[in-house]
């Protein structure tokens, strides 16, 4: 806390006579006077207790199956998890990219990025992005570099924050996002719209997007068709997967993808 000449130092350099006046904006009518009804504080057994028996009355995914899909899945997290990333070797306040990152760390980067490889069947992996949305729009720029083109094709039914940070990500370079459909009666590409689309752009597009599985947690049956068509128009094939999916589905380089994200 600052003493009394501290806040009065600080209400002089910024020209006022009190801490009040910071709210002079405010009309008075709107402020809040009187007491705020907050109970006593509890000791930290007591606030336990209470929250618990609060989030009692919930149930959650550990009691019912899931079906919220839009990339919320149920994962399970083994037990050995939090012990090791509660090890001195991985609590550090730098991102992965820093050069002043642990030695643990840089190892278990190591192992990460060996398995993704291995999971992705593509011969080069990062360590790493924040998250699939800022993966994406990393790879919608990488495209366009490579390209020398500006259109990126994505599906209109991707998560919506994903494509809002594509978008802002697109801005400064003035990409253009242009979305392609679902067939709706399949939750998968309409494929007819899409190629459509493609020969309307076929000579700008740099880079074209898919996800599997998709928002609706379906999985698209014509990724590799999809793929074939960006290479066959000169376009970077970008394939968004889980990564617990792997263990059955094909892996991104199987698929033809140039550029695969995930997250998880």
């Amino acid at each position: 806390p600052q003493t009394q000449e501290q806040i009065e130092a600080m209400l002089k350099i910024i020209n006022i006579s009190t801490v009040e006046d910071l709210y002079s904006g405010i009309p008075s009518d709107l402020r809040f006077k009187g007491n705020l009804e907050i109970p006593e504080s509890l000791s930290e057994q007591e606030t336990m207790k209470k929250v618990r028996a609060i989030l009692s009355k919930n149930e959650s995914s550990d009691d019912m199956i899931s079906f919220l899909g839009a990339g919320i899945y149920s994962h399970f997290i083994p037990s050995v998890v939090p012990s090791i990333i509660n090890r001195s070797e991985f609590i550090t306040s730098y991102t992965p990219y820093a050069p002043e990152i642990s030695q643990g760390m840089l190892q278990a980067l190591w192992e990460y990025q060996s398995m993704v490889a291995e999971l992705t069947q593509l011969d080069l992996v990062n360590s790493s992005m924040y998250d699939l949305s800022t993966s994406l729009g990393e790879a919608a720029l990488m495209s366009a570099r490579v390209t020398r083109k500006d259109v990126f094709l994505v599906p209109d039914y991707i998560q919506p924050e994903r494509l809002e940070t594509l978008v802002t990500y697109a801005t400064g370079p003035k990409l253009k996002i242009v979305s392609y459909p679902c067939d709706k009666s399949k939750g998968q590409v309409d494929l007819q719209t899409f190629y459509e689309i493609v020969k309307k752009q076929e000579n700008d597009i740099c880079g074209i997007y898919i996800e599997n599985p998709n928002f609706w947690g379906i999985i698209e049956e014509q990724i590799e068709i999809i793929g074939k068509i960006a290479h066959e128009h000169k376009a970077i094939f970008i394939v968004g997967f889980d990564p617990i999916s792997l263990g059955i589905l094909k892996s991104p380089g199987e698929l033809g993808a140039d550029i695969a994200i995930g997250e998880g």
